[in-house]
């Protein structure tokens, strides 16, 4: 039981920090949750509680994206070179994340948008992006300009968002419990590596 304690407490303190140590950091998010959002630049939680929203409406719509908000070269994780190429990115990400989601990705940096699909780009909805004006940097102007992509695509197929109201804490309860599957998914595996020795042994 000791034992058991300690690996535990072990998982608690390791899993966040690798989580936003790894290869890329935004293919893990998003395997579990609709939108990725900078852990770079401040960002204002009731405006990411905003986009959580508009992304589940635009679902109930009928069309459904996962967002990528890139706001420097941090958030790329190992892959640093790709700042500043969205379209290169989207088709990266979509692949790492396809064998879960190969469904319709969307990625915002400061300087435009990738749009892409089982990590192949999407023409039609790529064009309608770029003629959107350049995100910007900063987290509320990346947060804006995801809305407002998100809903051009949203036009580009004839569906309509229903407003909806942004869950107060949604975002970051999601995003905790996230991390605390993660714990206990980490602090199973750990114990089921230790038991299984002994079990041989026996």
């Amino acid at each position: 039981m000791k034992t058991l304690v300690i690996l535990v407490a072990a998982a608690v303190l390791l899993t966040p920090a690798a989580a936003r140590a790894d290869g890329d950091p935004a293919s893990d998010v998003l395997l579990g949750q609709d939108v990725f959002v900078t852990y770079t630049v401040p960002v204002p939680q009731a405006k990411a509680r905003e986009l959580d929203a508009l992304v589940a409406a635009a679902a109930r719509s009928g069309l459904r994206v996962k967002v990528a908000l890139i706001a420097a070269r941090g958030d790329l994780g190992a892959v640093p070179s790709l700042f500043g190429k969205p379209k290169r990115y989207a088709q990266l990400l979509g692949r790492e994340i396809y064998n879960i989601y190969p469904g319709r990705l969307l990625v915002v940096m400061p300087d435009g948008y990738g749009v892409s699909r089982a990590g192949a780009l999407v023409p039609r909805e790529q064009r309608a992006l770029d003629e959107l004006p350049r995100p910007g940097s900063g987290g509320p102007a990346l947060l804006a300009a995801a809305e407002q992509a998100v809903r051009s695509l949203a036009a580009l197929h004839g569906k309509r968002i229903a407003a909806a109201p942004a869950k107060t804490g949604g975002g970051s309860g999601r995003r905790d419990r996230l991390e605390l599957l993660g714990i206990v998914l980490s602090a199973l595996a750990i114990v089921a590596i230790f038991a299984l020795p002994r079990r041989r042994r026996a």
